[in-house]
């Protein structure tokens, strides 16, 4: 795990998220994993980093100040919501 996604900031229609709060995976000696500063990455920095290998995890911070770590994010290719299913990408012919 290289990055944790503990906040969104969706558009202001919120129908998609337009940045992502990214916080570091820190490897310490003699501490082991420390969660760093939070930073406001786009999802386009997020997609990308995906896709050059850097692995994403949700978290949530617990009662007790820790980090809850939740499902890995993954980047998936989808057609955008236009109520015509016909040319949803899963409804395309299989080539």
């Amino acid at each position: 795990m290289d990055y944790i996604i503990t906040g969104i900031d969706p558009d202001w229609l919120k129908s998609r998220i337009e940045s992502y709060e990214v916080r570091p995976i820190i490897v310490q000696p003699r501490v082991g994993r420390v969660v760093g500063t939070a930073q406001m990455w786009r999802w386009e920095d997020v997609a990308r980093a995906i896709l050059n290998g850097k692995t994403f995890m949700t978290a949530t911070k617990a009662a007790n100040g820790n980090w809850d770590i939740g499902a890995e994010v993954d980047v998936i290719l989808r057609s955008k919501s236009d109520h015509t299913a016909a040319d949803n990408l899963d409804n395309l012919p299989q080539v």
